[in-house]
This record gives structure tokens, sequence and C-alpha cells, in this order.
């Protein structure tokens, strides 16, 4: 009975050295460039149309098959400057020009992209990095001051 109560005692001490151990530290690196993740040329894969007054739970519905045609849209996004080429899709970010310039609302942590000072604002639906493929965002429409509906746009890297 002495001989088990020791070598409880030895684990406990064992254990309780071994948590005491400094752990290993692992470099996270520098943080990704928003501002360079989203350069490139981006090609509409997918729109989804959101219907923001509605109550139902399933108020998403894909409308891609409207929105792309069969040259779907580009957008190319340089260091200052975006240039949209519709193609078959309609214009839904424009007003028919297609280099203009864009910002974020903040460089590090990003969460619109601002065109021409604000004429209009992309709300992103998650962070763009280099090795990222997918570029999302949203544009809400409104009505009589409500959110009424909000259009989820999905581009691939090109």
């Amino acid at each position: 009975m002495r001989i088990q109560n020791i070598f409880i005692l030895l684990f406990i001490a064992f254990v309780t050295v071994s948590g005491c151990k400094k752990p290993q530290e692992y470099p996270i690196g520098d943080p990704y460039s928003q501002v360079e993740g989203i350069q490139g040329t981006f090609r509409l894969a997918k729109v989804e149309q959101v219907d923001e007054l509605t109550l139902n739970l399933n108020k998403t519905l894909d409308v891609s098959e409207l929105y792309l045609g069969t040259t779907p849209m580009e957008v190319t996004f340089g260091p200052e400057n975006v240039t949209v080429n519709a193609n078959d899709t309609p214009d839904y970010f424009t007003t028919g020009s297609t280099n203009l310039a864009w910002s974020f609302d903040d460089n590090t942590f990003p969460t619109k992209v601002i065109i021409n000072n604000g004429e209009a604002e992309w709300d992103l639906l998650r962070p763009i990095r280099t090795s990222d493929n997918e570029l999302a965002f949203k544009v809400s429409r409104f009505y009589r001051g409500k959110k009424a509906i909000t259009y989820n746009f999905s581009f691939q890297r090109q």
C-alpha cells in the first residue's frame, strides 16, 4: 500500500514538473497585406440574392444564371484603380465607368471597398490575401430607409 502511494506521489510530481516547461514559441510572421491580396483579376462566379425584409428562414436565392451570361464580369484591382469589365453581365457596380479609384475603409482590417471616394461601397464578406482565390463581397439595396435586398457576389481569381 505504501509503494502505491509513493508511485502516485512520483507521478503527481512528474506531471507537475513536466507542466512547468516553457512552451515552445512559434513565430507567426508578418501579417498579410490586404491591399496586395486584392490586386489581380477576378471573374464573377456566383451571385446570391438575399431578401432582407422577409421573416422566412430560407431567404437566399442563387441567381447566378441571371448574372453570369456567357462571358461573366471581370474586375481587375491595381494598386490604386479598379477596372470593371461587365462583358455579358449587368453592370451592377459602376455607372458605366471602367477605370475607378478604390480604397479600403481600413488597410489593415478592411471591411469595405470604397469606390471613387464613396460613390459606391462593397462590403467584404471575408479577408482577401494573395493566396486566396475567392473575392466575396455584398451590395445592399434599400427601400424606404430599410435594407431590402442584398446581393452576395463571389469572384474567382484568374
